[in-house]
C-alpha cells in the first residue's frame, strides 16, 4: 500500500524513535500518527500480564510523534505501548522500533 502524499506531508517525521536508556532516565519515542492517545506500560517481569504493571501517558509531539521521559532506572523492565484511536479502539503492542546496539552498548 502506497502512502498518500497528503498523509506524508502532514505526518513526515525524521526525529528520534525507540527508547533511549540511561540509569538516571529513560525516554520513549514512538511515531503513531493515527493514535489519539498513547501510554507506555512497564512490567516487572518478562511475562506481561493483565495485572502488575505501571502505565504512563506519552505526550503528543510534532507530526504524529509521541514522547515520555521517566526519571528512574528502568534496566530490565519490560514495556509495551497502548494506543487508542479515534474510533475508540485500543491495542497493546511491542515497540515497533528495532533495537540496535553497538559492541560497547548493553541492552536495558
Amino acid at each position: 500500500m502506497a502512502i498518500q502524499p497528503e498523509f506524508a506531508r502532514q505526518y513526515d517525521y525524521d526525529g528520534p524513535l525507540g527508547v533511549v536508556y540511561h540509569p538516571a532516565a529513560t525516554t520513549f519515542h514512538l511515531w503513531a500518527p493515527t493514535a489519539t492517545q498513547v501510554w507506555v506500560r512497564l512490567y516487572s517481569d518478562a511475562q506481561p500480564a493483565t495485572e502488575g504493571f505501571s502505565q504512563f501517558g506519552l505526550t503528543a509531539g510534532r507530526n504524529g510523534s509521541w514522547q515520555l521521559t521517566l526519571h528512574e532506572d528502568l534496566a530490565r523492565v519490560v514495556y509495551t505501548y497502548v494506543l487508542r484511536f479515534a474510533d475508540g479502539e485500543q491495542t497493546e503492542t511491542i515497540d515497533p522500533t528495532p533495537l540496535r546496539l553497538s559492541s560497547t552498548e548493553r541492552a536495558a
